[in-house]
C-alpha cells in the first residue's frame, strides 16, 4: 500500500470555479480554467 503525505490536487471546469475557490481557503490546492 503506497502511502503519501501530500494533499491531493483537484482540477475543476469553469462551472465549478466557486468550488475552487472554496478549496483554495481550505488550504488544497485547486485550479480551474475559464
Amino acid at each position: 500500500m503506497l502511502q503519501s503525505d501530500t494533499k491531493p490536487i483537484f482540477l475543476v471546469d469553469a462551472m465549478l470555479g466557486n468550488i475552487a475557490k472554496k478549496l483554495r481557503l481550505l488550504g488544497y490546492d485547486s485550479e480551474y480554467s475559464s
